[in-house]
C-alpha cells in the first residue's frame, strides 16, 4: 500500500487534479506511509475523489464519526 500511495500523488499532480483532491491524496499517502491507513479512510477518500470529479468545489473532510 505504501508503494501504491507514493506512486499515486505524482500521477494525480501531473493530471492537473484540483487542489482539494491533491490534499485528500496527501492524507492518503501520509496515512499509508505511517501505517495508519484504515479501510474507512480509504473508502472516504475514494468516495470524495469520485464525487469531486463532477464537483471540484466539493471539500474533503477527514473527520471521523465518534
Amino acid at each position: 500500500m505504501k508503494r501504491l500511495a507514493a506512486e499515486m500523488l505524482p500521477i494525480f499532480a501531473a493530471a492537473d487534479v484540483h487542489r482539494e483532491a491533491l490534499a485528500a491524496l496527501i492524507i492518503f499517502v501520509e496515512a499509508a506511509k505511517h501505517e495508519r491507513l484504515s479501510a474507512t479512510l480509504a473508502r472516504s477518500i475514494g468516495r470524495y475523489l469520485r464525487e469531486a470529479r463532477t464537483d471540484p468545489s466539493l471539500r474533503f473532510s477527514n473527520e471521523q464519526p465518534s
